[in-house]
């Protein structure tokens, strides 16, 4: 529970997003709520759009040192003890960021104007281990002031 508050208040609005896609019922209620959520964000009078750039930047670099644990870590233990608590537990939070990750891309994408190419690689390279870091150092410090 302490986990869940304090990613939900770490990213702020897209912890919103995040309650509403999973209090819903239905799939297709689930992504309506999801798209509601992303517009109200992207219209509010309050959106900044520095502040989704660092929270994009802040979430890469937690969602790509999960994935590194997740990998090199919490996989050997799965398989040379054969104990796939930590791949349950480090999968979940990292699911969990990368859903936020790629929220954030989209509304840095919304803001910042990326072409479709750089929003493309940057969505890619969140698939890569390492890759995180590298899109940020690429592609998305030159956005942030």
């Amino acid at each position: 529970m302490v986990q869940t508050v304090f990613i939900l208040g770490l990213v702020g609005r897209i912890g919103r997003v995040y309650f509403l896609i999973f209090r819903g019922k239905s799939t297709s209620f689930r992504l309506l709520n999801l798209l509601l959520a992303i517009a109200s964000c992207m219209a509010s009078k309050l959106h900044n759009p520095q502040k989704t750039l660092e929270r994009l930047r802040l979430i890469g670099m937690l969602e790509g040192i999960s994935y590194l644990v997740l990998l090199f870590i919490a996989m050997p233990i799965k398989y040379v003890w054969q104990d796939p608590y930590w791949v349950k537990q480090l999968g979940m939070i990292h699911g969990v960021l990368f859903v936020f990750y790629v929220l954030l891309l989209l509304m840095a994408w919304y803001d910042f104007k990326f072409s479709w190419w750089v929003a493309f690689w940057i969505f890619v390279l969140s698939l890569v281990p390492f890759g995180t870091f590298y899109s940020d150092k690429k592609f998305l410090k030159q956005y942030s002031i």
